[in-house]
Order: C-alpha cells, then sequence, then structure tokens
C-alpha cells in the first residue's frame, strides 16, 4: 500500500524536521512525483506492484508541486525520484522510472 505524504504526515512518520532524525522501524521508499510529469505515470505500476508484493518496507508518494520542503529536504530536481532509507537511516535516491526488477533490488541492498 501507498500512502499519499504531506509536510505534517511526513514529520510524524517519516523524520523529525527540526532535528532531522529519522523516525523509520521499516525500510522506507519516497517515489517523487507530479501529476503532469508523463514517466511519473509509467513508473505508477510498477511502484505500486512492488508495494504490494514486499513486507517491512513502507511506500510513500509526494507530490513535488504541493509539498516542495519535502522535495528540498532530499534535493529533489527531477521526477520521478525515488529514495530508498534504510533502517539505520542511510538513503540513496534514484532518478528516473526504472523496473520491478531493478526497484526490488535497490530496496534489498540499502
Amino acid at each position: 500500500m501507498i500512502e499519499h505524504l504531506t509536510l505534517e504526515s511526513f514529520n510524524e512518520k517519516i523524520m523529525d524536521i527540526e532535528t532531522k532524525e529519522f523516525k523509520n522501524e521499516k525500510k522506507v521508499v519516497l517515489k517523487f512525483e507530479a501529476s503532469w510529469c508523463f514517466p511519473c505515470k509509467s513508473y505508477k505500476p510498477v511502484f505500486e506492484k512492488v508495494s504490494n508484493e514486499l513486507e517491512g518496507v513502507n511506500f510513500y508518494s509526494v507530490d513535488v508541486d504541493d509539498e516542495m520542503e519535502i522535495s528540498d529536504i532530499f534535493s529533489i530536481r527531477s521526477v520521478p525520484t525515488t529514495v530508498i532509507i534504510g533502517i539505520d537511516g542511510k538513503k540513496n535516491s534514484f532518478s528516473g522510472s526504472m523496473q520491478q526488477v531493478k526497484l526490488i533490488e535497490l530496496i534489498d541492498n540499502i
């Protein structure tokens, strides 16, 4: 299941904005997107399928036009961009859409 993040829910579930402390108890996958972005639309079914298949990982989407502060925290410059955050706070980000196998591999390797 994919949950849409607002700044408030991001602060509550992912990271304390003031202290920059991650709150993850599971791996987190953030998909930054925009309603006008064609590659975002083509990537959506892949992201949804992976979110339904993997357990122990929380999946979120962030609209870059509505949630610019969250985008700024991760220095998002293009969409779609996927940010994967490990339990230890280590993070990797990847621009562009990707296939299911690649997304699962990236999540497994963080």
